[in-house]
């Protein structure tokens, strides 16, 4: 019946009264013809629809914005990519690509390989965020702004690094990520900005003509991780002790540095690890790694007063007890209200000196070789200083 509404009414009335004959047949076809237009006006519209997204159409306007195949381009500017291909090649129209560029996609991680296109001159630092499975980065060879090198997409003015081998994510990829770049040229006196994953980190580096010059050349400004700030001054190389160990798993960021301290980063959080005052000799004092094999970074806690390495007198002179607390081991994990320490093991004097002394010294050994120096103060034995120090100090926990 809806059919017969999509012929002109004229033409029936024609029909009944001039080919009575001929429009019976005519009344049986209509119907079907009508329905068979309808379907194939519906199926070429959804076949434009889907190409048009796909690529046989491969422009059209969204909201002040082209789509081009997967791409959400505006004014040069890749804003979205819609697509489910793991290997992402950037269009020639793109010239600069946003921060949540691949932030909608239903699982980033799939994306595995990226080709940057020749006009692309601006890359926002949060671009790759979400690309976790990022293996692979490639530059058109007319691109004057970008290239890669050992792993790592580079800005060609030297203001921006992009580390692309993320499994090796820690402070040894870092310094050869920065020893590879020449100090004494385009990259020196400049602020660089180094990306690995989501933890950006902001260096200064002067000129340096050599690699041993290089000691004094670099310099931290700062270190970000999904929003969290800390702004410093640390040298980088030289005699100075700097650690990057990175969780994505656990989603969290370590950095310490014998000048600037330690901070542990959460997505919601960053904590400064204090350091216990000189005189509180059972303040806890944290030490962190990389456990290679889950992923995740571990720590060591102990009283201050265990952790002066070759200073054996120090280990004695507090020690209330060879069965007292010596250390703990554990993992960090993080929820909204910031980095929680999750113990796994605690250990006794006794349990673990040994073990984890740099000269592998037991306490009778430590005392041993301080004999001399305990006799003088009145102490004949281990068990004598011991004993003394039980009545004059609090245990560490």
């Amino acid at each position: 019946m809806t059919a017969f509404c999509l012929i002109d009414d004229k033409y029936i009335l024609d029909c009944s009264e001039e080919k009575p004959k001929s429009c019976a047949g005519m009344r049986r076809l209509l119907p079907v013809a009508a329905c068979f237009a309808i379907v194939l006006a519906v199926t070429l519209t959804a076949l434009t629809i889907r190409f048009g997204r796909s690529g046989t159409n491969p422009e059209q306007n969204n909201g002040g914005a082209t789509v081009k195949s997967d791409f959400v381009i505006e004014n040069g500017e890749l804003k979205r990519y819609l697509g489910h291909n793991p290997d992402v090649v950037i269009p020639d129209e793109v010239t600069k690509i946003d921060s949540a560029a691949f932030s909608d996609l239903e699982d980033p991680s799939s994306i595995t390989t990226l080709s940057i296109g020749k006009n692309v001159s601006s890359i926002d630092s949060d671009a790759f965020f979400d690309l976790t499975g990022l293996t692979d980065v490639s530059v058109d060879g007319d691109n004057e702004y970008y290239s890669v090198d050992q792993g790592a997409l580079f800005r060609l003015d030297g203001s921006q690094v992009f580390n692309i081998s993320r499994d090796h994510f820690d402070e040894n990829a870092f310094f050869t990520l920065l020893n590879s770049l020449d100090f004494d040229g385009e990259y020196g006196n400049k602020t660089i900005t180094v990306i690995f994953g989501k933890v950006t980190i902001t260096v200064y580096c002067a000129n340096a003509p050599d690699e041993w010059d290089r000691a004094n050349c670099c310099r931290i400004r700062k270190i970000e991780y999904m929003g969290n700030v800390v702004e410093t001054d640390d040298q980088f190389y030289g005699n100075c002790v700097t650690q990057l160990l990175y969780s994505e798993a656990d989603g969290i960021f370590v950095y310490t540095h014998t000048e600037g301290g330690k901070y542990i980063f959460t997505p919601d959080s960053v904590t400064k690890v204090e350091e216990p005052r000189w005189e509180d000799y059972n303040g806890n004092v944290y030490t962190f790694s990389y456990d290679d094999e889950n992923g995740r970074i571990t720590y060591v806690r102990r009283p201050q007063k265990y952790t002066f390495g070759q200073a054996y007198i120090p280990y004695l002179d507090h020690c209330v007890s060879r069965d007292e607390f010596y250390l703990e081991t554990g993992h960090l994990l993080s929820d909204h209200s910031g980095v929680i320490y999750e113990p796994e093991a605690a250990y006794t004097v006794s349990e673990k000196l040994k073990e984890f002394d740099p000269l592998r010294m037991s306490l009778d050994e430590m005392f041993e070789i301080s004999k001399e120096y305990y006799k003088s103060k009145g102490f004949s034995t281990l068990d004598e200083l011991i004993e003394y120090n039980a009545e004059h100090y609090e245990p560490a926990h």
